[in-house]
């Protein structure tokens, strides 16, 4: 899939961003959930606890699956973040920095 940008005034597309293509499906527990062809649960599959098909909910906040075995549901704050953890630049859509998250982001089950 992809991320783009569009002039809120125009409608132009501005910039569009390609993720690199991942076809996993996601991973909650020890069972794999929706993504797979045949639309099954299969038992015995723990991924690396950074491999989730993370969900962004109309209200802002993200549902991800973790190997732990818990759905994590994370909400940042309202205002913006700041600019050094913005990994997708909004002018150009280019990935501007990789980086790793830190201990301390508020989680809600």
């Amino acid at each position: 899939g992809s991320i783009m940008a569009f002039d809120a005034h125009t409608g132009n597309l501005q910039w569009r961003y390609q993720a690199p293509r991942i076809n996993q499906p996601i991973g909650a527990a020890n069972l794999l959930f929706e993504g797979s062809p045949q639309k099954s649960e299969f038992d015995g599959t723990c991924y690396p606890s950074h491999w989730s098909s993370p969900r962004v909910a109309t209200d802002g906040s993200v549902w991800a699956a973790r190997a732990d075995g818990q759905i994590y549901n994370v909400k940042g704050p309202v205002h913006e973040a700041p600019p050094a953890s913005i990994a997708l630049s909004r002018e150009s859509g280019k990935l501007d920095l990789d980086f790793e998250t830190t201990a301390g982001v508020q989680v809600h089950q």
